[in-house]
């Protein structure tokens, strides 16, 4: 039995404290369903607008770290409160959820290196990481995309395209720091600006991803504006806003279709603009586990769309979908092709999209073939059990088959919040 700390980005909780994105919710299920001790760390369990408070549950939440005493640390995007680095004496494995811009902690990172390994589902950022984070080659760990959805027999479906996911609005910072600056230039500091943004949007959405080009564009930009708001957190800012142009897009020529959308509320705001999408959306906010489980289960087709920032890897909710009743459509991806060999029917463009919905919904024979052969391949290698086999086998540390089933660790204040919150629910 291990004492697993999970420590993930605050945005994987819902309205009630215990709600998970469904990929975290799955890693701390597993881990504890073969018997080991897990306690997860949310960010968000520990904010508050009031400093002394903030720092009053930070020191608590060190507290409780001590005396768990992790012997393993998993940190999703490296994103935990820094003052308990000081207190792992364990290995940290870092989950790259996304690109490294996304991550928290980064000058850590780069000055504990030496205690840090790092998880991947695609080799895209290895360089990167020993470059520019110290992490060398033989401690970056390759790891199978997983997933612990299951597909339920004679099920009912009740949807023809269902889509979950995230549109990524955009917040004022774009425009506060780009556009809003722009506008009070001068006229030919304002052409020279414009000129610019527009050549490191373009850059990104061929490159997907930072480079040595668009580092210099970016200083010749802030040379102008003269003030700087911070390299990654623009760059993460327009792939947002290039995801969310991309995934209306695509949307938008199914919505004469039977379509499902399931966002977040902090997403409705851009989608509101689409008034045929909004029409779509589903109110009620998808996170857990078992919420995504039922939808998948009931839909004919469930989509996977681009996000700009990836290029050859795709989203954890591919090996959900894939595991599920529901067929994947997916726009192409080199893992993709890599991993499932062309079984996994693809689109590149809104036509193709639209033509292939339609072609599925009307050959049901065909779907079937398609998923279940999808399941076959996500029951052999893309379960959670693979990936801790490869964590055990580089980590030297036993996480699978140590015990019974065990009860997740919760920290004091997180089960406070829980409890407050069901009582507002009535229940």
């Amino acid at each position: 039995m291990a004492r697993v700390l999970v420590c993930a980005d605050g945005f994987f909780r819902a309205f009630s404290p215990f709600g998970l994105e469904p990929y975290i919710e799955s890693f701390i299920e597993v881990l504890a369903r073969h018997g080991n001790q897990v306690m997860p760390y949310i960010c968000k369990d520990f904010e508050h607008r009031k400093l002394w408070k903030r720092k009053l549950y930070s020191w608590q939440a060190v507290q409780e770290v001590k005396k768990f005493n992790p012997e393993i640390v998993f940190a999703f995007n490296n994103a935990f409160d820094s003052a308990l680095f000081s207190h792992f004496t364990c290995p940290v494995f870092v989950v790259a959820s996304d690109t490294p811009i996304y991550w928290r902690n980064k000058d850590l990172l780069k000055k504990k290196s030496g205690q840090y390994s790092v998880c991947y589902f695609n080799t895209d950022m290895a360089d990167t990481l020993r470059c520019e984070y110290n992490i060398p080659y033989e401690r970056q760990l390759l790891i199978p995309y997983s997933t612990d959805v299951r597909c339920s027999k004679n099920v009912k479906f009740t949807k023809d395209i269902t889509f979950i996911g995230n549109f990524y609005n955009p917040n004022w910072f774009l425009f506060d720091f780009f556009f809003a600056d722009l506008a009070i230039q001068s006229d030919e500091n304002k052409e020279k600006l414009r000129n610019l943004i527009i050549q490191l949007i373009d850059e990104l959405k061929i490159s997907h991803q930072k480079s040595v080009k668009t580092l210099e564009i970016y200083k010749q930009i802030i040379a102008l504006l003269k003030r700087d708001k911070g390299y990654d957190r623009i760059i993460s800012e327009i792939f947002g806003a290039l995801t969310s142009e991309k995934r209306i897009e695509f949307l938008s020529v199914l919505s004469d279709m039977d379509l499902h959308i399931y966002t977040w509320d902090q997403n409705l705001r851009c989608i509101s603009n689409f008034y045929s999408l909004l029409k779509k959306c589903h109110l009620n906010a998808v996170y857990s586990i078992k919420a995504n489980k039922q939808i998948y289960n009931a839909s004919k087709i469930s989509l996977s769309l681009p996000h700009a920032q990836v290029n050859t890897g795709f989203s954890w909710r591919v090996c959900d979908i894939m595991a599920s009743n529901s067929m994947l459509l997916s726009n192409p991806t080199d893992d993709l092709v890599r991993l499932f060999g062309g079984i996994v029917p693809t689109f590149n463009d809104a036509k193709e999209l639209k033509d292939k919905c339609q072609y599925f919904l009307k050959y049901d024979k065909e779907r079937a073939d398609i998923v279940k052969t999808c399941q076959q391949f996500i029951n052999k290698n893309h379960r959670y059990e693979n990936v801790f086999k490869i964590v055990e086998e580089y980590g030297r540390v036993k996480l699978l088959d140590v015990g019974g089933p065990t009860p997740v660790c919760q920290f004091n204040r997180t089960n406070k919040k829980q409890s407050r919150y069901l009582r507002r629910q009535g229940k």
